[in-house]
């Protein structure tokens, strides 16, 4: 019985000490929803140029000429809770791959960087790159800023990534 207590305290003392080392973000950092403005503002910080789409999304230009777009979404109660970012890219356009090559290649893609969801276009010229967040619960302004981040990366290298995914 004595070991059972020893084992039990040892756990509870492991998952309060683990607790307690939790980074926790002030409440004024934490954002609760997306809008567009605190987006727009984010970016801009970022040197990121935008252009209004519609009432929810934008068409934005990095400092290098990357164009990628923005909505906030998940608004029907409120509140947008989800932000969606897309970047498309011309590929294939002399036909150089089968119907089947260019799906195995932008499933290879999915497999290897899960950062980003890639999907073929319906033609087999287009890829799309797609990254989706949430704001369940609260998202630091810092934690969007990164995911945009991930996300330009991802989109800047991506002819690099695909010509590697034809290699393998």
């Amino acid at each position: 019985m004595k070991i059972i207590n020893k084992v039990v305290f040892a756990g509870l003392l492991l998952a309060f000490s683990s607790a307690s080392f939790t980074a926790v973000a002030a409440p004024e950092d934490v954002v609760k929803s997306f809008s567009v403005p605190d987006i727009e503002r984010i970016l801009a910080e970022k040197k990121v140029t935008c252009r209004v789409v519609s009432d929810t999304g934008r068409s934005c230009k990095t400092a290098v000429g990357l164009i990628f777009t923005y909505n906030v979404a998940a608004c029907s109660k409120g509140p947008c809770l989800g932000l969606q970012l897309f970047a498309s890219f011309s590929v294939n356009a002399d036909k150089e791959l089968s119907r089947v090559e260019f799906l195995d290649r932008v499933h290879k893609l999915n497999l290897k960087y899960s950062a980003v969801k890639f999907m073929p276009g319906d033609k087999s010229e287009t890829v799309h790159l797609a990254r989706y967040v949430i704001a369940d619960g609260g998202i630091t302004e810092g934690n969007i800023a990164a995911n945009f981040d991930v996300m330009i990366s991802m989109a800047s290298t991506f002819y690099v990534k695909w010509a590697a995914a034809a290699e393998q």
